[in-house]
């Protein structure tokens, strides 16, 4: 046995070293890898078997129709976004300003129109040998686009408008696998209407797997626009976490689950991990359900419509975990603010470190004194900013100004989504109130890349972004006509503070204007009235005047 196993791994450092790469095009009249000697293949299906194991197939853009599952090879990786010029993966343009996912030269996958159901990329076993999938586009397809188990490797793909049929519209995920930076845009259960109504969910991705050995990976993954059916078809129009699943540094907003739980996200089972996720403007029952225990650290819950902002349901052995949190200004379809929902939870449940509306009030359910430490749940203010002593502000750097989805295309509403920033000012209330015990090593950094403080003097930031505190001592400007750094003209308002943060608010304390500054003045029109400014410098310093226009 020993040396069928040597055999085994020199048969597979020869096929590495002799590993080739196979070239793709969209048809024979594309010029795409004109510079490469050999055969230029027009079908990544046909190319994908003539590889072995250390072979590359690279795919030129262009839509590719599939109207057939193809099924993933051990060490056989699939590569898209070329022009058809490069000689190297990092060749491959991307969108000036963009995502990973975002590439110059799109490579699109989509189903064929007769078909009534089809998958596009399969793999029905564990893979000796990883096989990456990096730098294509999914679409269309009715069923899960791709499904990966361990050894399996989804990067820098976009997934949308595809439909789940058994769960995972974009991705389905079992017994492990690997997506990261991916995008899921307008994935959707599929409806009763249109033959048997989805009955897993999870609109985006579902991931499961039965050996918290073998578990599945869900990381820098954005979930946008998902629509989700409802508890009898499974929950969760993002993504559903079935069991044994880390979904880590992940963004959840504008997804609906229809009448649903889990907006965001279901996670049915105590062996789940989420750490580091930003959820906001998602609609349904919940943006998290929680169905049979589960671990959430360091989340950011903002401007959700729902029942509750968290739901967690079963009565069982498995405790919850919710803690260095931030749920803030989540709201029902009236407009009535909610509570985070702790149902049936057991003395094993820690709901602590957490800054949410009315602090331990703004908690509900089966609370016991073993599962809350008032003293580290915080009372947030329901306005983001203000100056009332003794009131915990948020201080998010732009929050949308609205609260759910975006039902129609209004392009200026997507844009805010879009542009929103949930990072914290320096001055936030909301930082070194973490506990750094819950911080798991292997997810040491926030969101954005900037590495947690770990040190018992310097403790984590609530929330998913990590951020210097600020000097909260305000620098007065002694005549804005004097400094002309700030002033009001024929009413527009001028900020000549170089490489700033800048803040506008009208008279009740209502942020209307929110910008940068460069290294010249800003500008920005507004009406007739009496306003607060506050520039927030690079190093920290804040300067507040009054103008009147």
């Amino acid at each position: 046995m020993k040396n069928l196993k040597l055999l085994f791994v020199l048969l597979c450092i020869i096929n590495v070293a002799s590993a080739k790469t196979l070239y793709v095009k969209p048809d024979v009249l594309s010029t795409a890898w004109s510079n490469v000697e050999g055969t230029v293949y027009t079908s990544i299906s046909t190319a994908y078997s003539a590889a072995v194991a250390g072979d590359q197939v690279w795919v030129s853009a262009g839509e590719y129709v599939f109207s057939e599952m193809m099924s993933l090879k051990s060490g056989v990786s699939l590569y898209g976004g070329f022009a058809g010029t490069e000689t190297s993966l990092d060749d491959r343009a991307k969108k000036e300003g963009g995502h990973v996912w975002d590439f110059v030269n799109e490579t699109v996958v989509t189903r064929d129109e007769a078909l009534t159901a089809s998958n596009f990329i399969g793999q029905s076993n564990t893979l000796a040998i990883s096989a990456i999938i990096d730098g294509i586009t999914f679409e269309k397809s009715i069923g899960s686009a791709v499904t990966v188990r361990q050894g399996g490797i989804v990067q820098n793909c976009i997934f949308r408008e595809n439909i789940s049929i058994v769960g995972g519209g974009g991705v389905q995920m079992y017994m492990g696998g690997t997506v990261r930076y991916c995008y899921f845009y307008k994935n959707r259960s599929r409806l009763a209407t249109e033959g048997v109504a989805d009955t897993n969910g999870g609109a985006g991705l579902y991931a499961h797997s039965t050996n918290v050995n073998t578990p599945c990976y869900v990381e820098n993954c954005f979930f946008d626009s998902n629509v989700g059916l409802g508890w009898a078809t499974g929950g969760g129009a993002g993504m559903r976490a079935n069991a044994a699943t880390t979904v880590a540094n992940c963004i959840f907003y504008n997804n609906m689950a229809a009448g649903g739980k889990g907006s965001a996200i279901f996670s049915s089972w105590a062996s789940n991990t989420f750490v580091n996720c930003l959820i906001y403007n998602n609609v349904g029952h919940s943006a998290i359900y929680a169905n049979d225990g589960g671990n959430f650290i360091n989340m950011t819950i903002c401007n959700n419509v729902v029942t509750n902002p968290v739901h967690f349901a079963k009565a069982t052995a498995n405790g919850y975990k919710l803690v260095n949190s931030i749920v803030w200004n989540n709201k029902t379809a009236k407009g009535t603010a909610t509570k985070i929902n702790s149902v049936g939870n057991t003395s094993s449940t820690t709901l602590s470190y957490l800054a949410c509306n009315n602090g331990a009030s703004g908690i509900t359910g089966a609370i016991t004194t073993d599962m809350l430490e008032d003293n580290f749940v915080y009372d947030l203010s329901d306005n983001n900013t203000g100056s009332e002593e003794g009131v915990n502000y948020p201080e998010f750097v732009l929050p949308t100004s609205f609260v759910g989805v975006v039902y129609t295309s209004d392009v200026d509403s997507l844009a805010e989504l879009s542009a929103a920033d949930w990072k914290i000012r320096g001055s936030s209330f909301l930082i070194n109130k973490g506990n750094n015990e819950f911080v798991p090593l292997e997810y040491d950094t926030d969101l954005s890349g900037k590495v947690r403080a770990l040190t018992e003097e310097d403790r984590v930031d609530l929330g998913v972004y990590e951020v210097e505190p600020s000097n909260p001592t305000a620098i007065a400007v002694s005549s804005i006509e004097d400094e002309k750094s700030i002033y009001a003209a024929s009413g527009v308002l001028h900020v000549g503070v170089e490489n700033s943060i800048v803040s506008v608010f009208d008279i009740s304390g209502k942020l209307v204007a929110f910008f940068r500054t460069g290294n010249s003045m800003e500008s920005v029109i507004l009406e007739s009235g009496i306003y607060i400014v506050k520039v927030e410098s690079e190093g920290g310093s804040l300067i507040t005047e009054k103008v009147i226009l």
